[in-house]
């Protein structure tokens, strides 16, 4: 269970991220994802920022408090695999984040964690079998049972490394209207385990299911973790979100393919670019446009496919998870050399590489201009869904 302190001295594992205390790495669990930010760098490895569990093709719960960041969007991506050096990893990315209705950042912990629930809808079926959900309703005799708790969170408080499954054994000690409470035995969930599941066979089932999705726990992981109940949130909030995936619409643009002419074209919603690229306000030379874009990047041209920065003029990045191609920096954006290559530092204007003219409105404008910009990037969230 994610694990943060917070004011009342809880973990919110996702928020700060949680791991397997007491547990061993798993090169099971298939259903069990690493959730992390989208990848820009073609060798960069995933950040793991949270756990999930995949509970249909295209369908991944998790912690809400996980995903609830709206500066995320749906630039999310997820590992299915032992780890982020696992070679034989495959990823798939999120386009469409849903918080449960409930869900409340700004309450308590004990009450956050009763609706700390959010599903992904991935952009393509995955290649593993769903893990089971648990449709019966839990009560008060499931106390003392076993389970297995699953995460890419840390192994121990104090280390702070993420980003390897591991899986341990925990018995739960109490059952309330929204949540299970779990004790060590000896297994215990920890920051970047949020979102992971809680799994158990329940009436002498032959199969585990998922009982609960890791939410929070002590700030030592060694006490307790709560966990959200899946059972109590089936029918209004998994079922309707497993059945909008299925006709889910698929990319409306083939990915794009180094030859779109990324810089010579306008957009005006992301739906006009192709697939992962984002509509996004680009400061140009001649003026504020908006253009077709990889996230966290500036307006640019894709070339060739590519695998590292040496087969590049600037350098090479991920536009979809199995595949990477030179980017090249549009020559009118500000900050550019005539002869397209981005300045040293930051990429702004330096002393010896100044920025292009501008006309003197433009300037006049340009404070503006970023304000809104910001404005825009902390008020307007795309691809996700807050369902009421």
């Amino acid at each position: 269970m994610g694990c943060v302190a917070g004011e009342d001295a809880q973990t919110s594992v996702g928020a700060d991220e949680q791991r397997i205390v007491g547990g061993e790495a798993s090169a099971g669990d298939a259903a069990t994802v690493a959730i992390g930010a989208r990848r820009v760098g073609c060798g960069d490895a995933l950040v793991v920022r949270c756990t999930g569990v995949l509970v249909a093709p295209r369908v991944v719960l998790t912690a809400a408090h996980c995903v609830a960041d709206p500066r995320l969007g749906a630039d999310l991506e997820v590992l299915f695999g032992a780890g982020v050096d696992d070679p034989d990893a495959r990823f798939d990315r999120v386009v469409e984040i849903a918080l449960h209705p409930d869900y409340r950042a700004d309450a308590g912990a004990e009450e956050a964690a009763g609706a700390d629930l959010a599903a992904l809808i991935l952009a393509r079926e995955a290649e593993v079998e769903p893990a089971l959900v648990n449709p019966s309703s839990l009560d008060g005799a499931v106390v003392g049972a076993e389970v297995r708790v699953v995460g890419f969170g840390q192994p121990s408080s104090t280390d702070t490394a993420t980003g390897h499954k591991r899986a341990g054994t925990a018995r739960i000690s109490a059952v309330d209207a929204d949540t299970v409470r779990i004790e060590a035995a000896p297994a215990m969930t920890c920051r970047g385990d949020s979102g992971g599941p809680t799994l158990a066979r329940l009436d002498g089932d032959a199969v585990e299911s998922v009982v609960g999705v890791t939410s929070r726990g002590d700030p030592g992981c060694a006490e307790y973790g709560l966990a959200t109940r899946v059972d109590r949130h089936l029918d209004g909030f998994i079922e309707p979100w497993i059945e909008a995936a299925r006709t889910w619409p698929s990319a409306s643009s083939p990915p794009p393919s180094g030859a779109d002419g990324l810089c010579q074209r306008v957009c005006v919603v992301d739906d006009d670019c192709p697939a992962g690229l984002r509509c996004r306000p680009s400061v140009e030379a001649g003026g504020p446009v908006s253009r077709c874009q990889l996230p966290g990047l500036l307006a640019g041209e894709l070339g060739a496919l590519c695998n590292d920065d040496d087969a590049c003029a600037d350098r090479c990045v991920r536009t979809s998870p199995d595949e990477c191609r030179c980017h090249q920096v549009c020559p009118s954006v500000i900050g550019q050399d005539p002869d397209g290559e981005v300045p040293p530092g930051d990429g702004g204007c330096t002393a010896s590489r100044p920025c292009p003219a501008l006309p003197n409105a433009l300037w006049l404008i340009l404070p503006t201009l970023v304000c809104c910009i910001r404005r825009r990037g902390t008020r307007r969230y795309p691809n996700r869904h807050i369902v009421e």
